[in-house]
């Protein structure tokens, strides 16, 4: 058998004919996130492993709360690793989309023009929540609520037996505090009452005095009925903080089921269970 004297392919530092646009700088609109939050577009220029933001600056004031940002835009400053290798190619890549920094750094994404910030933690401020636990005391006035129905069965066959029932639902408030009045009228017991209590709810806590009807969510000792007492409980209806009272959720991609361990501290706080 015969070899060629030449080889099939040749290796080259310069691009082929018809390819040198490729290798040079260009420009481009990129869009541009940090912490998977899209923080503006700008005119970038990139060459094969390199790009250059136009207007650091402007991406740290945006992305605020850190202890040095002088430090940070003087490193976002110039020519920029791409970081070409980290691009996510698929959903299913695995070892990228992060990039461990001393100070920070880019991923540039060339097939979608997207450019993602990365920031050591160190230079990031943490804050406590500025928000308040409880509503305001209210400022507000008088309101009254009248509620009725009713309910009618017979017939209309001679001496058949009719009934009738009205309810009423009777509400008034001023401010944190409200009247309850629960009441009935039918043509054989005539007029009852069923409720008839004062409520109060302020910063966490809902008192009740008069005549109030039982309830327990399912844990009731005994039977619904009205009686006459006083009852302290604890509300939710003027808290403001309920949106910081969970975690952020996360997600973990699993290839098979499994079992996922939380530890804080060095502590188990939590262990379960999850599908692939």
């Amino acid at each position: 058998m015969a070899l060629a004297a030449d080889p099939i392919f040749l290796a080259a530092a310069n691009p082929p004919a018809g390819f040198e646009e490729l290798s040079g700088t260009q420009q481009s609109l990129v869009d541009i996130y940090f912490g998977n939050r899209y923080i503006g577009s700008q005119l970038a220029s990139f060459s094969p492993g390199i790009i250059e933001l136009p207007n650091p600056a402007e991406l740290v004031r945006q992305i605020g709360n850190l202890n040095d940002p002088t430090l940070i835009v003087s490193t976002l400053s110039g020519e920029l690793n791409s970081h070409a290798d980290l691009v996510c190619l698929t959903d299913a890549s695995q070892n990228c989309g992060i990039l461990e920094t001393p100070i920070a750094g880019v991923i540039f994404d060339e097939s979608r023009f997207r450019v993602d910030i990365f920031i050591n933690r160190r230079f990031m401020l943490t804050r406590a929540a500025d928000v308040r636990k409880y509503l305001p005391p209210s400022d507000a006035g008088f309101a009254l609520m009248q509620n009725f129905s009713a309910a009618v069965s017979g017939s209309s066959a001679e001496g058949s037996d009719n009934s009738y029932t009205l309810n009423g639902l009777t509400m008034a408030a001023w401010e944190e505090n409200s009247l309850y009045w629960s009441w009935d009228y039918s043509d054989t017991n005539h007029f009852s009452v069923n409720q008839f209590y004062g409520q109060r709810d302020f910063e966490g806590l809902e008192y009740n005095a008069g005549l109030l009807s039982t309830s327990g969510f399912g844990l009731n000792l005994t039977s619904d009925q009205p009686m006459v007492g006083l009852r302290i409980n604890s509300s939710d209806n003027t808290r403001e903080d309920l949106d910081f009272s969970g975690g952020m959720p996360v997600e973990i991609f699993l290839p098979t089921r499994g079992r996922v361990e939380v530890h804080k501290d060095g502590r188990l706080i939590d262990s379960a269970f999850f599908e692939a």
